[in-house]
């Protein structure tokens, strides 16, 4: 990942990266589509670079649990 911003009030991670290929960028989407804390997962810009690399930008949008203190 490029780059990384958290809004808590979203609840939301906007990430920016690259991956080698189209397969790897998959795999991560199904990783954090998999993870009980992340209600929903956004991603667009999808792109091969100077690289051949996969640029793209993905929104990660946390569960309401996830912002809370435990008691």
């Amino acid at each position: 990942f490029n780059s990384y911003a958290f809004s808590p009030e979203e609840r939301a991670i906007a990430l920016v990266g690259e991956a080698d290929d189209y397969r790897v960028l998959g795999r991560q989407i199904a990783f954090f589509e998999g993870d009980q804390h992340v209600d929903k997962v956004e991603f667009s810009g999808l792109s091969l670079n100077e690289n051949n690399r996969v640029s793209f930008n993905l929104s990660l949008y946390l569960m309401p649990a996830v912002m809370t203190a435990p008691r």
